[in-house]
């Protein structure tokens, strides 16, 4: 029976497998089978009664797929259609079946323009388009409004225009003939934002599209003007804030507009700018005390009911005490015009070096009379006078170095408020003062007796305080004070000078012109004494007790008075010295060129006969300012500060070490003392060039300059010198204004 049996299960097996076969073929050819598609489809796009009213869209829904149709219409435009934000629109709402759906189009196109359109279908999740169509446009018709909200409205707000046939992407709207901004757009509604262009009360709304234009007749849309509602502060200072408050003054950064007080317009401040607060800066050319608040808006001009008050300056002073030139700083409000600022101490004008809305720097004025007085601020409409009173210091002196000193002697004083024009005494005598500034004065001492002064400061109407003795010694200079009223020329060109000698004891002092003064060393004196009738620019020398003068082309004996004792070559502004017998002259100066003739001649006294002996081997572009001679031998100084000596023995011309210095110089004092030449004082040859007070002496042996003595006075150049009794006499000369000044002093270096 087993055996039997397994044949038969063999069998019954291979129609298992062939059966299991047939079903997953049968399963396979199920699962290639096509699905429907879910969505839906629209075909036959045609385009029908074109005129100049528009145009009828029709296509074919002929499967609404498996999707919800929520939508369903065209969109068209002048390019191929890509998608619906791209053209105009009609929605015609959810197809309930299949079949042919169809729109009157009767705006929003062109005429003679070519059109595209589709036909579109929208699900909850999708757009699906039909065939795009294209067509001539021959125009459509206007829109249809049929109202608009609200029925008023301000710069800036929105309105809504309703209505049907307008565009999704082309509308124009309108108040009167301004186009207003549109913010959004359907084919039923426009919302669009009131322009501040729009000026009058009562406006006619209307509607463009393609240029067919819809007005609406049935109202007007009316304006809200803008309007103050109030400013705040009512009184303020220049440069503040003033807030304005109201309706729809936002726009005034347009061009016309503005907020004014009164005529002056004001700068608007942008930070704090909206429709409603309008924030701007009190102009500093204000000039009125009360003012018209006035909102300029386009065609509106509007003026607040309330003025606005102009509050008044005021101030407090710091510091309280100072003096001339002293800069104080006033705080509190100010007009921060400095052009429109005045400011006076009592009566006496100041200068304002800079201010702003609450600081003010003022100088002391140099006029100031008064030792106290009030501080008066001018700037229209008003004029204030400070509560503080402010007053000049007393000078007050702290330290004097040194405590001693003779004539000449520089003295420092050092204190505060000296003031910008201080003036010192010793006792009753007056100092040359060198330099000075508020807490710091250099100055000579004067010529005076030897005793101890009192040092005093005066700055106008207040004398110093505090340390003040100096003890005043003898030195090697003292000084004879001359008239003021004595007749003295002299000139200030690079020749031409006065000079001086001395024969018989006596010391004479030739100006350019007019009268000789003799002095007398007994009884320190000076005498008016002959004309000088000799021309200007002579050069001397002294022999024997004999005074010699070279001028132009005669030479004089001196015996009171001038003895023509022959003619001689032409030499102006040269040299002259002597030797036993004969008198040497030259190096004349051309004072045209400011060159020198290099020829030096010797003239003999007894056959008054001049023979030229030498020509001078340095620069003919230098010229002598200076000569004098020692054991029979000349020395020279010529304005390059270079300095030769010339032996007449030998004939011979010997350079020299030059005068200290390195600028050009003219106008020097020259004298001899104990066997060594000095040299001194002059000014520089350039214009406004400075004047020295050094005075060196020349050491013939060395061969060498050592500065000597300081000149005690005020700073001199073309003085008239002579010596007597080992005493050198300085008279005269010209300071830094080309003043004549009228005093002697006397250099004694023995002393």
């Amino acid at each position: 029976m087993l055996l039997n049996a397994c044949p038969s299960g063999k069998k019954h097996q291979g129609y298992l497998i062939i059966l299991i076969f047939l079903v997953s073929i049968l399963i396979k050819c199920e699962d290639e089978t096509p699905v429907p598609r879910e969505y839906p489809r629209i075909s036959s796009t045609d385009i029908e009664n074109i005129s100049d009213s528009g145009a009828i869209f029709s296509a074919d829904l002929y499967s609404l797929g498996n999707e919800k149709v929520i939508e369903h219409g065209f969109v068209w435009g002048l390019y191929p259609i890509t998608g619906i934000e791209q053209g105009e629109r009609i929605f015609l709402g959810s197809p309930q079946k299949t079949g042919v759906f169809n729109a009157k189009i009767r705006t929003t196109l062109l005429e003679g323009r070519d059109y595209y359109v589709k036909p579109f279908a929208k699900t909850e999740s999708r757009f699906i388009y039909g065939p795009e169509a294209k067509f001539i446009s021959l125009g459509s018709k206007a829109p249809v409004i049929t109202g608009f909200s609200p029925d008023s409205a301000g710069w800036s707000d929105t309105i809504s225009v309703y209505g049907r046939n307008f565009s999704w992407l082309s509308n124009e709207v309108f108040l009167n003939e301004v186009r207003l901004a549109i913010i959004k757009c359907t084919d039923t509604c426009i919302q669009a934002r009131i322009e501040s262009s729009v000026n009058n009360i009562e406006n006619t709304v209307s509607v463009s599209v393609t240029g067919n234009k819809a007005t609406y007749q049935k109202k007007k849309l009316r304006l809200i003007p803008p309007s103050i509602i109030d400013f705040y502060p009512k009184r303020s200072y220049w440069k503040d804030t003033i807030t304005l408050t109201g309706k729809h003054i936002g726009y005034i950064t347009a061009s016309g507009n503005y907020v004014s007080l009164g005529s002056v317009k004001c700068s608007v401040s942008y930070a704090y700018l909206c429709d409603s607060i309008v924030k701007v800066i009190i102009p500093q050319n204000v000039n009125i005390r009360f003012s018209d608040v006035i909102l300029k808006l386009n065609s509106f001009t509007l003026k607040y009911k309330d003025q606005f008050e102009l509050n008044p300056p005021y101030f407090t002073i710091s510091p309280k005490e100072g003096t001339w030139g002293s800069v104080l700083t006033l705080t509190g409000r100010f007009n921060p015009d400095k052009s429109r600022s005045t400011i006076s101490f009592n009566n006496t004008p100041a200068v304002v070096s800079s201010v702003s809305e609450t600081k003010m720097s003022v100088t002391v004025p140099d006029l100031l009379s008064d030792a106290k007085s009030v501080i008066k601020y001018t700037v229209d409409p008003f004029t204030v006078v400070s509560s503080d009173t402010f007053s000049i210091k007393p000078p007050l002196i702290e330290t004097v170095t040194p405590v001693s000193g003779c004539y000449g002697t520089i003295v420092t004083i050092k204190g505060r408020d000296f003031g910008n024009s201080p003036a010192v005494s010793f006792g009753v005598n007056k100092p040359l003062i060198l330099s000075y500034n508020d807490s710091v004065i250099n100055a000579r001492v004067p010529f005076c007796s030897p005793a101890v002064y009192n040092i005093k400061i005066t700055n106008r109407m207040l004398t110093s305080e505090g340390l003040s003795e100096f003890t005043v010694t003898e030195g090697e200079w003292s000084k004879i004070q001359l008239a003021s009223d004595l007749i003295w020329s002299e000139s200030n060109s690079y020749n031409n000078s006065s000079f001086g000698f001395s024969v018989k004891g006596k010391g004479y002092l030739l100006p350019i012109e007019g009268y000789i003064y003799s002095f007398d060393p007994v009884t320190n004196t000076l005498n008016r004494d002959v004309l000088n009738s000799l021309g200007s620019g002579s050069s001397f020398t002294v022999m024997n007790d004999t005074c010699y003068i070279i001028s132009n082309s005669s030479i004089y004996r001196f015996e009171n008075g001038f003895t023509q004792i022959g003619t001689i070559n032409y030499c102006r502004n040269g040299v002259a010295f002597s030797t036993p017998g004969y008198v040497y002259y030259g190096l004349s100066n051309d004072p045209q060129y400011y060159s020198t003739n290099v020829r030096l001649y010797k003239y003999n006294l007894k056959t008054g006969n001049s023979t030229l002996i030498s020509n001078f081997p340095g620069s003919k572009y230098t010229y002598p300012i200076a000569s004098q001679q020692i054991n029979n031998k000349a020395y020279i100084l010529f304005n390059d500060r270079s300095f030769y000596e010339y032996d007449p023995v030998l004939n011979q011309w010997n350079v020299k070490q030059s005068l200290p210095g390195s600028s050009n110089i003219y106008g020097t004092c020259s004298f001899v003392l104990n066997n060594n030449i000095y040299i001194g004082c002059g000014r520089n040859t350039a214009s406004g060039g400075k004047i020295y007070e050094e005075i060196y002496s020349y050491d013939i042996a060395a061969n060498n300059w050592q500065l000597k003595t300081t000149f005690p006075g005020e700073p001199r150049y073309k003085t008239a010198n002579f010596v007597i009794n080992g005493k050198a006499y300085i008279g005269f000369g010209l300071n830094s204004k080309q003043e004549t000044l009228r005093e002697i002093n006397i250099y004694d270096p023995n002393d």
